[in-house]
């Protein structure tokens, strides 16, 4: 978690960090704010050196929390998403999106660190919600489903919207692309990073008839008695 956060941490920073920039700039070029440009120059610095000792800050966390043996247990897959439903189903009210959530009947128990891997559960349902608050409202649903394939426990969030090119799925996890309108490509990276942490499989392939699909499977834990 305190990775994640640190992530997504800093990439407001980063921007902050350019728009300070280019006020600078700005005043100094500027020969209406030639008088006070010392002054409020000084400001602006001040600031981005607060912006650069806070990046640090959150780079040092980064790097001790992933040196962190991860806490793991063994856990059911569907008790992961009935932990988190209230927020998706929150999230979905808000948008007026029809949600159907469908855990499979067999338990799915996989050994995960059950609040990163309820982290991706949400970044791949609000980016479906999100993504359909764009069609009419009678035509906005997501459908989130769990299932046993081939020896893993396979999450599914599928949506109704426009579709992802070809071309575009293999990027969608590098962290620099964004399909939706209002997604992440930071988020999705991380959901990346965290499956394949959790030694899985995160992929996206267009759905049945349009839309999209965000599957990630979590190798199963077979319980002997």
């Amino acid at each position: 978690m305190a990775t994640a956060i640190a992530h997504e941490l800093s990439q407001p920073l980063a921007a902050i960090r350019n728009f300070l920039e280019g006020s600078v700039l700005r005043i100094k070029q500027s020969e209406a704010l030639r008088e006070q440009a010392g002054q409020i120059v000084w400001g602006l610095e001040s600031a981005g050196r607060q912006v650069d000792h806070a990046a640090t800050i959150i780079k040092s966390v980064r790097e001790y929390v992933v040196r962190l043996e991860q806490s793991e247990g063994l856990i059911d897959l569907n008790a992961v998403l009935e932990e988190v439903r209230w927020f998706i189903e929150m999230k979905a009210a808000e948008g007026k999106v029809h949600l159907h959530i469908e855990p499979g009947t067999q338990p799915l128990v996989v050994s995960c660190e059950k609040v990163l891997i309820g982290q991706v559960i949400l970044n791949l349902a609000f980016n479906a919600i999100e993504e359909m608050v764009e069609f009419p409202e009678g035509a906005r649903h997501v459908r989130i489903s769990t299932a046993r394939s081939a020896g893993n426990a396979l999450l599914t969030v599928a949506d109704e919207g426009r579709g992802i090119d070809a071309g575009h799925r293999e990027r969608l996890f590098d962290g620099f692309f964004s399909s939706k309108v209002s997604g992440n490509g930071i988020g999705l990276a991380l959901c990346k990073n965290i499956i394949a942490r959790h030694r899985g499989d995160i992929w996206a392939q267009p759905g049945e008839t349009r839309g999209t699909r965000f599957c990630f499977t979590l190798p199963l834990v077979e319980r002997h008695n």
